[in-house]
């Protein structure tokens, strides 16, 4: 009798959960579930589900609830992980642990000690690791905590900053495991090639994008900026990458989106396969010029996203053309190649949709009927030598044409004018003509501003 009284004066006193109780912005939490809760109504919730993407924190904020309330009742029980027991452990392990909770057990309870010295730069860094999601910080310092010197912190931080812990993608993976086959495709699209663009933009460039970005946003593997990007976690992103690797059986040729050096690498060698569909280099980071030549596509014939980008203002590309050979894939969807080497284009595939090409070398584009029908954005910045463009009127579906800084271009065809464009096209049209010397020879109607006209910039800046 004894026992079982201090044993209960012990409950209440240090709960089964001990959590720590500085972690920010859990207040705000416990405030807001307390008032959904309703503890002291005679209408009290008594279930409560908590929404988010695996390891933002579900969790955490349950064992907080668990340990502010579970004292007002007499028989209290918390499983954290009811899926992976489950799973691993099945139901009879489930039910052994419930019921000892309920009835009462032996309980541990863990304390903590101030940082070392030595340690707080590497604590640190070890926390930039999870990039602020809370269950990959509860994994590094659970592979870390053991080890006592400063020397083997740094030797682990090294391999984890080049390498994050899989028990952290296994984690993660449990999101991607629930999308259906066709979002699995666009989530591996998103994290290879479309974090940080705008959605809209991204979204018509995927197989029914709108719906496959609204069905990553409701699993939480993505969510969209009030300006209308997408953020993708920067794990989140990782994960996806590694998934992309993981399918390939883990030869780079038979991956379906390259990043890269392995992007130089495939196609110096003329090795890409049928089964590549992007590519994806910075060519601020490759280490010599890459010549290209119309055989290193004929091996990549499904490729429909090709990005040669550069963070640089360099007008040199490192990405050059053999004009005597050159084409482009025919099932290009986006083309975004900074500083385009050469004077013009070789071919216009028809299903283009996105065509960028800042800081281009081109005197002139021409593209031809069939390549307009799918275009929504045509960005030609600070391309000094082009003389003119093309005649648009074919374009039914341009959004977004950008001509800023190019400096020679003399006129757009005036039946191409920018109201035929507001007409025509679906909405967010925005023409940027701005820093061209002789826009003012433009032979455009005046625009009427409409609604669904974000901006016409004709100033010579």
């Amino acid at each position: 009798m004894v026992v079982e009284v201090v044993q209960r004066l012990l409950d209440g006193l240090f709960p089964a959960h001990t959590i720590d109780e500085d972690v920010v912005g859990m207040s705000r939490h416990m405030e807001g579930l307390a008032s959904l809760l309703e503890m002291e109504s005679e209408k009290e919730v008594r279930f409560v589900g908590i929404w988010g993407m695996g390891g933002v924190g579900k969790t955490t904020i349950a064992k907080y609830l668990y340990s502010r309330f579970s004292r007002q009742f007499q028989d209290r029980c918390f499983i954290s992980d009811v899926k992976k027991d489950y799973k691993e452990r099945k139901l009879p392990y489930l039910r052994k642990k419930f019921l000892s909770e309920i009835l009462g057990d032996e309980r541990l309870r863990l304390g903590r000690g101030p940082c070392p010295n030595g340690f707080e730069q590497l604590t640190i860094r070890a926390s930039r690791l999870a990039h602020g999601l809370p269950y990959a910080l509860h994994s590094y310092s659970s592979q870390l905590h053991n080890i006592t010197s400063a020397e083997e912190w740094e030797k682990a931080l090294l391999k984890y900053e080049k390498s994050p812990d899989s028990n952290i993608f296994r984690f993660l993976r449990s999101s991607y495991e629930a999308l259906t086959p066709r979002d699995k495709i666009a989530f591996l699209h998103v994290a290879c090639l479309f974090n940080g663009h705008h959605s809209l933009r991204a979204s018509s460039l995927l197989d029914d994008g709108e719906s496959r970005i609204e069905n990553l946003v409701q699993k939480s593997l993505v969510d969209i900026s009030a300006q209308g990007c997408i953020n993708m976690h920067g794990l989140v992103e990782e994960m996806g990458r590694e998934l992309v690797v993981e399918e390939s059986g883990y030869i780079i040729q038979k991956q379906r989106i390259l990043w890269g050096n392995d992007v130089y690498d495939v196609l110096l060698d003329n090795t890409g396969t049928k089964r590549i569909e992007g590519l994806a280099l910075d060519t601020c980071e490759i280490r010599d010029v890459l010549h290209i030549v119309h055989s290193n596509y004929n091996s990549i014939p499904n490729m429909k996203y090709l990005n040669f980008y550069t963070h640089s203002d360099d007008k040199r590309s490192k990405v050059e053309l053999i004009p005597r050979e050159a084409s482009l894939p025919r099932k290009l969807r986006l083309l975004r190649w900074d500083a385009y080497p050469l004077t013009s284009l070789p071919s216009f595939p028809r299903d283009l949709i996105e065509l960028t090409l800042r800081r281009s070398n081109l005197q002139t584009l021409c593209i031809s009927d069939l390549g307009l029908g799918q275009l929504k954005r045509l960005d030609v910045t600070g391309s000094k030598n082009l003389i003119e463009i093309p005649d648009l009127s074919r374009a039914t579906e341009l959004e977004e044409l950008i001509m800023k800084g190019c400096r020679r271009l003399e006129k757009i065809p005036e039946n191409d004018s920018p109201s035929r464009i507001q007409t025509q096209a679906t909405p967010a049209n925005h023409i940027d003509a701005s820093q061209s010397s002789k826009a003012t020879n433009f032979s455009c109607k005046p625009i009427h501003r409409g609604e669904n006209t974000h901006r016409v910039n004709t100033s010579q800046g």
